[in-house]
């Protein structure tokens, strides 16, 4: 019974990352994603800033941003 309940509450905590919105700068050179839309990582930002989600800016190959740690 113990293992079920640590395995619901790491698949419930997997799915609710994958849905946590993020910005990125919709830049070609752009490396970073950001938790607020107005961080400071993204105050040089002469492109677009695109919300997606974690996952997908993971996958796209983005990192956190250093103002956000």
């Amino acid at each position: 019974m113990k293992y079920f309940l640590i395995c619901i509450i790491f698949f419930a905590n997997v799915q609710t990352q994958s849905k946590v919105k993020v910005y990125i700068c919709d830049s070609p050179h752009a490396k970073k994603y950001h938790l607020k839309n107005d961080c400071k990582g993204l105050s040089h930002c002469t492109h677009q800033i695109v919300e997606t989600t974690e996952e997908t800016a993971k996958k796209k190959g983005f990192e956190l941003c250093k103002f956000e740690k």
